[in-house]
Formats: C-alpha cells, sequence, structure tokens
C-alpha cells in the first residue's frame, strides 16, 4: 500500500507544471510539501504565497510587478484517514497561452482539427436547443503539392495564411473555421439555410481564385479550392445516451462532406458540391 509520502508524490508529479504552484498542508496546517528548500529565496516565496492563499481562496489576483493574473484553488482529499489540503495557484496569462496552443493551428491562427471537433460535438449535443440545422463544408487546396514542390514549403504556408484570411474575412457569429491539416480546412455554419451556405462557400471560392501570393521575387496564382457540403437538420430529435453515440455521428456527417469533396475533385476541382443522399450509399 501506498503510504503518504508516496501519495504526495503521485498527486505533486501530476500537478506540478511551469503554469503552477503548489502548496500542501496536513490537517494540522503543517506544510509537507514544498518540504525541501533550495535557498532563502524559495522560502520567501513559499510564505508570500501562503499569505495569498489565506487571504484569496478561490478567487483571482493581480501581481503588478510580473504583470500577471493568478488564480487559487483549494483542494481537499483524505487518505488512510489523514485530510490533505491543496492550495494551487494558476497563472492565468500561462493557462491561456497553453490553450491556445492546444487550440488554434500555430501557422493559420485557425481552430486545430482538435478545437473544430469538439465545437461540433458540442453542436451536435445541442444542449441548449438553439441549433436547429448545420452545415459541414470540408474545402481542399486544388494541387496544393505543387506549390511546396515548385516555390518550397515557406510559399505553401504563404498561401495556407492567405487563405485563412480569406475564410476569416466570410466568417460571422453563426460560423466556426478550422484547419484539419495540411491543405484541408472545415467551416461549420450554425442555423443558416442551404442557400445561404452555398452562397458564402460560393464567395470564398471566388476570391481565392483571384489571390496573387507574393513570395520572394515570384508570385502565385490561379490558386484553386474544391469544396463538400453536408447540410444536417433532421438529427435534433435524437437522444443520446453516451459521447459514442455523439462521435458515430459526427464521423458519419464528416463523411458525407468528404464524399461530397471527392466528387468535386473528380468532377475537375475549383467546384463545390452538397452531399447527394439519393446518389451515395451510406
Amino acid at each position: 500500500m501506498l503510504n503518504d509520502s508516496d501519495l504526495l508524490n503521485i498527486i505533486i508529479s501530476n500537478l506540478k507544471s511551469n503554469d503552477k504552484y503548489i502548496i500542501i498542508k496536513d490537517e494540522n496546517n503543517h506544510i509537507v510539501f514544498p518540504n525541501k528548500f533550495k535557498n532563502i529565496e524559495e522560502i520567501n516565496q513559499l510564505k508570500k504565497m501562503e499569505r495569498i492563499t489565506y487571504h484569496k481562496k478561490s478567487k483571482e489576483f493581480y501581481d503588478e510587478l510580473k504583470d500577471n493574473h493568478y488564480s487559487v484553488k483549494v483542494n481537499n482529499i483524505t487518505y488512510n484517514n489523514k485530510k490533505y489540503v491543496f492550495e494551487i495557484i494558476e497563472n492565468i496569462n500561462l493557462l491561456k497561452k497553453f490553450q491556445y496552443k492546444s487550440n488554434y493551428d500555430l501557422t493559420t491562427k485557425l481552430l486545430n482539427k482538435r478545437a473544430v471537433l469538439n465545437e461540433l460535438d458540442n453542436c451536435i449535443f445541442n444542449k441548449d436547443g438553439s441549433i436547429k440545422s448545420l452545415s459541414i463544408i470540408i474545402g481542399d487546396i486544388d494541387f496544393f503539392k505543387s506549390i511546396n514542390d515548385n516555390y518550397s514549403h515557406l510559399a505553401g504556408d504563404r498561401a495556407l495564411l492567405k487563405i485563412a484570411h480569406v475564410l476569416k474575412c466570410n466568417k460571422d457569429n453563426n460560423c466556426l473555421i478550422g484547419r484539419f491539416g495540411g491543405d484541408e480546412f472545415v467551416l461549420i455554419f450554425k442555423n443558416q439555410s442551404l442557400e445561404t451556405t452555398i452562397n458564402k462557400i460560393e464567395k470564398i471560392r471566388a476570391e481565392v481564385k483571384k489571390l496573387n501570393i507574393e513570395f520572394e521575387d515570384k508570385v502565385i496564382t490561379n490558386l484553386t479550392m474544391s469544396f463538400g457540403v453536408y447540410n444536417i437538420n433532421e438529427y435534433f430529435d435524437i437522444k443520446f445516451n453516451t459521447l459514442d453515440d455523439i462521435v458515430k455521428l459526427r464521423d458519419k456527417i464528416f463523411g458525407y462532406a468528404d464524399k461530397a469533396l471527392y466528387e468535386s475533385k473528380q468532377n475537375g476541382r475549383n467546384k463545390i458540391t452538397i452531399y447527394n443522399k439519393q446518389k451515395n450509399t451510406n
């Protein structure tokens, strides 16, 4: 069986990171972590943090000297009939940076695949009942590999940035945009008619075609995109029992949009194709 010291070491190893400062006390309010100090500065820092947690429990505070926001969270656990208190001071500035990196694509500054999937799951779950229809669009840059091969990967990144800018300029509050990786983008339109969705995607397609991308002493022109669209409005009466139900439906939705994109590619590229259930088998 783990002794109390082992338990504390396990919890510390899971909680401690650059964005957190942790103080652990026993039921007599004695500090059990940190229990070894390297220098007087560390001791003074600990005492300072103790004073903060005593006066600011479960609140946020601002450190003017370091221009940082912090929050303090207090957690209690019992192990082997002993009580421990964990006072966790989180650096909100760093946490926001970590959250940004985990949710956004660093090249285009759009949502990344993980974040898009999470947002779509929330839309499907539709907890507040505010969503009545969804359109899922997958867009792919035509012959993107040739840009990397003929101009370099830096030129490819420049093209991705320019296209991301076009997508952002056509975004509104009912639209989510993300990069799935490579040259593939995903758009999710909420509560918009299929006709409105197609008009917006057509505008994006036309603007991409007009792009002139300057790179070093060259100009990349004739850039085009192909799109696959799937509109869904019939699932909102479904009762989801597990997360797997939502994930399965999400995968099916993306599958339909992907089939429509494949059809756009097969029919000459630079096109928008709407998934048609009558033409495709499930």
